[in-house]
């Protein structure tokens, strides 16, 4: 399947998020990639049956069953805008739809493209429990949405922190309906006046 609608760049958007976070102490995350249908991309295949979701790399020591199931319910949480939010680990459970998502954990940087083809591997736990992801949507093997995310000191797979960016990851991968469409513009500012004398703004529009 090809993905004909436009996909956006977010590089500007992604680093206004990153600081955001990084200040909060939550998970980063950085989009390269977006469809703006990639969610009713999503919706469709999930309606007919269970979605693929590819998992690799080891983020922690242990049962690595316990790590899929904890990604799978924290994509379901993040996927609230459908009634079926149904995903799957086993390739044998997931319906003939060409679509599917691809995770992998502790690893360095992984060109989206190769990873919709799966051959990337993933890693290990790392010693300070920090965790790294590279997640892609595709469809046939061709990139639809991707980002990347990251979160430092987490427990294990029962973490609230790594459902967090779990979740966040997922969002990033299937935007809201009429994310940065034409016509739509974000912006971010300060007033002048107050405590602080001054002001400032940032602004985007399309």
């Amino acid at each position: 399947m090809r993905a004909t609608a436009t996909a956006y760049r977010v590089g500007m958007v992604s680093i206004l998020t990153a600081g955001m976070l990084v200040g909060c102490g939550g998970p980063v995350t950085s989009p390269t990639y977006r469809n703006p249908d990639a969610r009713s991309f999503a919706q469709s295949a999930m309606a007919g049956g269970p979605m693929l979701v590819v998992i690799q790399g080891q983020p922690f020591a242990g049962d690595q069953e316990r790590t899929q199931q904890a990604v799978l319910a924290a994509m379901a949480r993040a996927v609230s805008w459908t009634g079926t939010p149904r995903l799957t680990v086993d390739a044998a459970e997931a319906p003939t739809s060409s679509l599917y998502v691809v995770m992998t954990f502790n690893t360095g940087a992984i060109d989206a493209n190769v990873q919709c083809t799966v051959p990337p591997a993933g890693g290990g736990p790392e010693e300070d429990g920090s965790v790294t992801v590279a997640a892609s949507f595709c469809g046939s093997r061709e990139l639809i949405s991707n980002t990347y995310g990251r979160i430092a000191g987490v427990d294990g797979a029962d973490d609230p922190a790594f459902a967090r960016l779990i979740g966040q990851v997922t969002t990033d991968l299937f935007p809201p309906p009429g994310w940065l469409r034409p016509g739509i513009g974000i912006g971010v500012g300060i007033g002048s006046g107050g405590w602080s004398g001054g002001g400032g703004g940032i602004g985007i529009g399309f």
